[in-house]
């Protein structure tokens, strides 16, 4: 036998140590994707509770309050409780005729997951209208 019995096993140890990083490395992939899955479908179940809340709030428009709310306050509404859901709702007037809808829907049980949508809303002749182009946003 010729050759070098000492490359060799370090080669094969080198070979193995790549390896089982490797399959760590997988296992700790395949198991955050799996949590990624899990907390977004739990997520996306809170949207359509932010998205009534905004809407609710359009519908109930009160011009009077709300052409009295200074620019630059943020107004809390009551929030509405649904099932395992808690929604609260922030009005913001961000300009003379602009205000900023915000609505956060949380579980309430832990773990506590929270998703907030916003929208822009512009006021025309004292009706309320979302903002053409993007209004509507996902907000971290």
């Amino acid at each position: 036998m010729t050759g070098r019995p000492a490359a060799a096993l370090a080669s094969v140890l080198l070979a193995l140590s790549i390896a089982s990083a490797l399959a760590v490395g997988g296992a700790y992939v395949a198991r955050r994707a799996a949590a990624d899955v899990r907390s977004q479908r739990q997520m996306d179940g809170m949207l359509p509770a932010a998205e009534k809340a905004i809407v609710g709030e359009l519908a109930a428009w009160d011009s009077v309050s709300r052409t009295a709310q200074p620019v630059g306050t943020a107004i809390r509404v009551p929030s509405s409780a649904e099932g395992e859901l808690e929604t609260g709702l922030w009005v913001t007037r961000i300009a003379n005729a602009a205000y900023w809808l915000v609505a956060e829907s949380c579980r309430r049980p832990v773990p506590r997951f929270c998703r907030r949508v916003g929208a822009v809303v512009i006021v025309v002749n004292a009706y309320p209208t979302i903002a053409s182009g993007g209004a509507w946003s996902n907000l971290p």
